[in-house]
């Protein structure tokens, strides 16, 4: 199975605001990297879950991001769109994809 994630915040203002990853092992072994030090904080919220099928299911979460990075502080306000599926009897999220409605980003200044 993959899965595909649209991805924020940046790391530096260099960076697209809009990048994607896709597969879930590129997933987690891109984020495991990125986020050695990194203090974060996701809090989702009144999910709306609608079963396609027995087997699939799309649900929306509002969400509210905090990320703390050593050159930005980055905090978002959105959504997640998520496709599942159940496979063996388990649920699985098959894609996730954000859409923000508002992001603010501190950049921290040179010394």
């Amino acid at each position: 199975m993959s899965a595909t994630f649209e991805i924020a915040p940046r790391f530096s203002k260099d960076q697209p605001r809009r990048a994607e990853i896709s597969g879930r092992d590129l997933f987690i072994n891109t984020w495991s990297r990125v986020l050695v030090g990194v203090v974060t904080m996701h809090a989702v919220f009144m999910p709306e879950i609608t079963l396609i099928s027995p087997s699939a299911a799309d649900g929306v979460w509002g969400m509210h991001d905090l990320v703390r990075m050593p050159s930005c502080v980055f905090e978002g306000w959105g959504h997640y769109h998520d496709q599942y599926v159940k496979e063996q009897g388990v649920w699985r999220i098959k894609a996730s994809r954000v859409t923000r409605l508002h992001t603010e980003e501190q950049w921290v200044t040179d010394r």
